[in-house]
């Protein structure tokens, strides 16, 4: 570990006192120096990624890059918040059993193998896709308790045999996630940014039909082809479920009829539901009906706030995703990002525009290594990287469609790109360091998939 310690601290000086890159302030290149460290430190499992957060965040306030009100931004973004209500009420849903039970009824009645198990995942977040207009609603309140509970059914835990399934149904749960908010306008917050955008510097109308005709084909394909990859990586224990099935029927049998406490909690998750699938009626942020919902929790008295609130999970990530959140946009203002975006530009300017599109594509997945949000990543950087494309003369509704879904499979790269990957990674199944490498092969994937097959499908469509 010391050896680590020296490694890491001889090359951030050297980096520290090397020259600056000609067009990028001293500002820009010190904190992308302190940026780097903190994942680079959570990567190598150096440290916790609480602790590589708060390690940054206090070096940034005492070196004068962050005063204490700008060091504590990230805290009050409702993502943030919405993050950790989730949390909350994904603790009822396992403490009350019901998620215990409607993981029973799942595997019993749909998994045969590990790979169908996943499968039944992504149908899943699909389905819910379509009407929830938030990934980290729909992946975190949602979907997660459950995926947390198949696990635990089938005797995998956090500390106790993470491998035999629970790493695997994390980790597809997740990136089924950004699969499904890649396919449907209505599956992000930020896809309505996107069409914004759209329309204001291309004057295209990309639709809710456009969006998924042109999503398809590449969002099953993908769809089809995570279970396989994330099974290569977490290799799990368990291969066939057909021995246990016996066995999870009398579970599901021993449980007798619902409680009222499980009854008062499904009926909660119900009106989550509506609530975040009627967003566009009622206007409420997502956080807003997720703290309606634990309100009802407690007023209907299923669970006492002692015993809701003592997940120290939920506050641990509370703690790094708000931190996380405050170091990306501190990069961003630096203009580190602007800086490489520019620089990019110079590199493509003189290409063939799709063949300069899909390197400019490539740019804008990797980015999202430096950002703690796709709606903040979209925000900041989705425009001045559409006004690149435009600037090199590239097909217009290519472009759109293109950078649109780029915006959500992107958060595929890490454990801190979107609240629902914050959720899934708190549930501690997946060390960072797999999650880093299941997060880089899902996007080469992505890559080929996106890029190869779906360039073949947009030409069919006739966007380029």
């Amino acid at each position: 570990m010391l050896v680590k310690y020296i490694i890491a601290g001889i090359v951030a000086v050297s980096l520290w006192v090397a020259p600056v890159p000609a067009g990028l302030s001293v500002d820009g290149m010190h904190f992308f120096i302190i940026f780097s460290m903190v994942i680079l430190s959570t990567i190598s499992n150096t440290f916790s990624i609480t602790e590589s957060v708060l390690y940054g965040l206090t070096f940034s306030i005492f070196t004068g890059f962050l005063d204490m009100p700008q060091a504590l931004a990230g805290y009050s973004s409702p993502i943030t918040w919405l993050v950790v209500t989730a949390f909350l009420i994904a603790n009822t849903v396992v403490k009350t059993g019901l998620g215990r039970r409607v993981a029973l009824q799942l595997v019993h009645g749909l998994g045969h193998s590990t790979l169908g198990l996943g499968y039944a995942i992504c149908v899943a977040e699909c389905l819910f896709a379509t009407i929830i207009p938030s990934n980290v609603a729909r992946g975190g309140g949602l979907m997660a308790p459950i995926v947390f509970s198949m696990a635990e059914v089938l005797g995998s835990k956090p500390h106790q045999y993470p491998r035999k399934i629970g790493n695997f149904l994390v980790l597809i749960g997740a990136h089924a996630n950004n699969i499904s908010s890649a396919m449907f306008l209505t599956a992000m917050v930020a896809n309505s940014v996107i069409v914004g955008l759209a329309a204001d510097i291309y004057a295209v109308e990309f639709d809710w039909t456009m969006w998924f005709v042109g999503a398809s084909v590449p969002g099953v394909l993908s769809l089809i082809v995570a279970p396989i990859l994330i099974h290569r990586v977490t290799r799990p224990t368990i291969t066939s479920l057909e021995p246990l099935r016996s066995h999870l029927r009398d579970e599901l049998q021993a449980l007798g009829p619902m409680t009222w406490q499980e009854i008062g909690t499904g009926g909660v998750l119900g009106g989550l539901l509506i609530g975040w699938a009627t967003k566009p009626w009622h206007g409420y942020h997502p956080a807003a009906i997720a703290f309606l919902g634990l309100v009802v929790i407690l007023l209907m008295r299923i669970m006492t706030w002692r015993a809701i609130a003592n997940d120290i999970r939920a506050w641990e990530n509370f703690l790094w995703l708000g931190g996380i959140m405050t170091l990306g946009n501190r990069l961003k203002e630096s203009g580190f990002i602007d800086w490489l975006a520019m620089h990019l530009k110079d590199l493509v300017v003189d290409l063939d525009p799709v063949l300069a599109l899909c390197i400019i594509w490539v740019f804008y997945l990797y980015s999202m290594y430096g950002f703690a949000s796709e709606t903040t990543h979209v925000s900041t950087l989705l425009g001045s990287v559409m006004l690149i494309t435009k600037l090199i003369k590239a097909p217009p509704l290519l472009a759109v469609a293109s950078l649109a879904y780029a915006s959500s499979l992107c958060a595929c790269l890490t454990n801190y790109a979107s609240g629902t990957a914050v959720i899934y990674f708190g549930s501690r199944y997946v060390a960072s360091s797999v999650w880093f490498r299941a997060g880089f092969l899902m996007s080469c994937s992505h890559i080929i998939i996106w890029l190869g097959g779906g360039l073949l499908w947009w030409k069919l469509l006739g966007w380029y």
